[in-house]
């Protein structure tokens, strides 16, 4: 019975977290914390599928948005003002050494009983991350 008990504890306790992609497509990420109730969207649902596709639960995910930060020499646009102080869109590239954020956030959905990561890109397209995601050099489009 105890072995029975034992099983059951394992399939319903989460597996240890780690950190999500320091990169994306070679750009720094910075990822903000993970939360149950931070988006009350339709985002969750197009994030995953009805169930874990590794596991299998029914369990909502746990969500965080992170924000990715342009290349050197990279095209971005980036909010200015007018002199009477509306805001604008204006087009420009990154100098070296120079941190901007790019417009369009990462939203990662993870697992809350055995981990496995998927994240939307700013494009829309869904990835469901594997080991090779968690290195160093970050994730990358795969193909």
């Amino acid at each position: 019975m105890s072995d029975l008990l034992t099983l059951a504890y394992e399939a319903t306790t989460p597996t240890p977290w780690r950190a999500l992609p320091t990169k994306w497509d070679g750009r720094e990420v910075e990822w903000g914390g993970f939360s149950t109730f931070a988006f009350q969207t339709t985002l969750r649902l197009h994030a995953r599928t009805e169930c874990c596709e590794r596991c299998g639960t029914l369990d909502p995910p746990t969500m965080a948005q992170g924000s990715m930060y342009a290349l050197p020499g990279q095209p971005v646009d980036v909010w200015a003002t007018t002199r009477s102080g509306k805001p604008y869109l204006r087009a420009r590239t990154v100098d070296e050494g120079e941190r901007v954020r790019m417009l369009g956030r990462l939203t990662a959905s993870r697992c809350t009983r055995c981990g496995l990561d998927t994240v939307i890109d700013r494009d829309g397209d869904m990835w469901t991350l594997d080991e090779s995601d968690y290195g160093p050099e970050g994730s990358f489009r795969h193909g």
